[in-house]
């Protein structure tokens, strides 16, 4: 059966010092998507939430250099594929 995807694209680096703080910032938010009854809309809210959450503890790689690598991006958007249409356009979180 054809159905509507959400579809996240990520490139997050995490420093490992980070780690240590990541289950408490994501924990209250996580607990809000087991709430029964919340419409799909809600759910996207959440998930992109969660995102924003671990995208806040991301860090460039050679940040200043010549080097320097963009791993502090997030995308979402709804694929429908399935369904023989376009997807939505990209969102940054």
């Amino acid at each position: 059966m054809p159905t509507k995807y959400m579809r996240f694209r990520l490139d997050l680096a995490i420093p490992l010092d980070a780690q240590d703080r990541l289950p408490a910032a994501l924990r209250a938010i996580s607990k809000a998507s087991d709430i029964p009854g919340l419409g799909t809309d809600t759910r996207v809210e959440v998930m992109k939430t969660i995102i924003k959450q671990l995208k806040s503890f991301a860090r460039r790689i050679n940040a200043g250099t010549s080097k320097e690598e963009m791993t502090v991006d997030a995308k979402y958007h709804i694929c429908l594929h399935e369904l023989g249409q376009p997807c939505h356009a990209d969102e940054d979180i």
